[in-house]
């Protein structure tokens, strides 16, 4: 019974991890947008003689502006968010930037640079206080062309702890600047980071009383 178990469970595993992997599930393309062509709803008319129900707020259909994409464009993707996998570390985006406080014995800093190289990203600026990458490229399965970004990281320590700002310098699609796209600056920007933070051996999960234990 317990292998069989253990059978379903990764069998389950394999089929999860296969549909997020599935470029189809990141825009909605299934049906079609005849819901898109829908007419206005018409005012009710009503004949000379007749007497309607006094109207009742709770039923009333209001007229909604619709602002963004729609049909097959709209992107389902969940939200990125920034990973604190790290113990006694904290990760959050705000207005375009992943902040991040960490420990300093964890030298997330000092690696960098190595994990910028394995993902073939150019370095332009490196010191102790700022790296400044060259263009990352990502190809994206649902779309032609790929993005390119580029990024700034900045480093502040003070009493052990190491804080790390990420922020976009560019964000392109196609050639074409696609920065002001607030949801795409936090998904590129967020995505950057959760890289890195992913490439950090496993030794350092655990706390530093743990290892030192």
């Amino acid at each position: 019974m317990f292998k069989q178990s253990l059978v379903l469970s990764a069998i389950l595993s394999l089929l999860i991890v296969g549909c997020s992997s599935d470029d189809r599930f990141q825009r909605e393309v299934d049906g079609n947008e005849d819901y898109l062509s829908t007419p206005e709803i018409r005012p009710l008319i009503v004949p000379n003689g007749m007497k309607v129900p006094q109207p009742i707020p709770d039923f009333f259909i209001n007229k909604a502006a619709s602002e963004g994409m729609v049909g097959h464009n709209v992107d389902i993707r969940p939200p990125v968010l920034p990973l604190a996998i790290v113990p006694d570390s904290s990760a959050t985006y705000q207005t375009g930037e992943v902040l991040v406080d960490l420990p300093e014995y964890v030298g997330f800093w000092a690696q960098i640079p190595a994990m910028l190289t394995h993902h073939n990203i150019a370095i332009e600026q490196n010191d102790n206080q700022t790296i400044k990458t060259g263009s990352r490229f990502i190809t994206q399965g649902d779309k032609t062309g790929s993005i390119e970004a580029r990024y700034l990281l900045q480093r502040h320590v003070t009493f052990g702890r190491e804080y790390i700002k990420i922020q976009l310098i560019s964000l392109k699609q196609n050639g074409q600047d696609i920065s002001a796209d607030v949801l795409e600056s936090q998904r590129y920007t967020v995505d950057f980071y959760n890289m890195l933070v992913n490439d950090l051996p496993s030794s350092t999960m655990t706390s530093k009383t743990e290892a030192e234990n």
